[in-house]
């Protein structure tokens, strides 16, 4: 859930952070060093990208939830090597919805460097391609380019334009 005020979020997501590390806070120095440091990272963070649950926060079993336009948007920000290698692991799922939203071509190298790098990747160089793809949708989002449907249903995905040029020059031809 986005939340308007920074400062709450950031804190809500440093307790929680605290909480998983085992390390509750327990005086009240604690509690305003704490606030003290949500109120820096706030001032830091523009509103529409804070989050205010930690296990909210963008990751890549997200894309799904961005309409076509705007996963081609992101899609287009990030150098194919990356995709690949942020999909490597993936949910089969999540691969598809990237797919469907390139060309029949593209899609078809990014299947065979998704089968290449599956099972040889090292899962942190997986990991900071999950990141990179990530900070982009979100900074996407951020800056109003793409739009980030609320809950964890997956938007319909549109023709892909290929598909579409196709289905016209058949109808043209008959």
């Amino acid at each position: 859930m986005l939340v308007d005020d920074p400062l709450k979020a950031h804190l809500t997501i440093l307790r929680a952070a605290l909480a998983a590390a085992g390390e509750p806070l327990a005086t009240e120095d604690e509690a305003a060093a704490l606030a003290e440091g949500a109120a820096f990272l706030a001032a830091l963070t523009p509103p529409a990208v804070v989050i205010a649950e930690p296990a909210r926060i963008f990751s890549i079993e997200d894309l799904p939830r961005i309409d076509s336009a705007g996963l081609q948007t992101v899609i287009g920000q990030v150098q194919f090597e990356v995709l690949a290698l942020a999909l490597a692991e993936g949910p089969e799922r999540i691969i598809q919805v990237v797919q469907r939203n390139m060309a029949r071509r593209r899609a078809a190298i990014l299947a065979a460097d998704i089968a290449r790098l599956r099972g040889t990747a090292p899962p942190q160089a997986v990991a900071e391609a999950r990141a990179h793809v990530a900070r982009i949708a979100v900074t996407l989002a951020a800056s109003g380019q793409i739009v980030v449907s609320e809950g964890t249903e997956e938007i319909e995905p549109n023709e892909a334009p290929e598909d579409t040029l196709n289905a016209a020059w058949n109808l043209v031809r008959r």
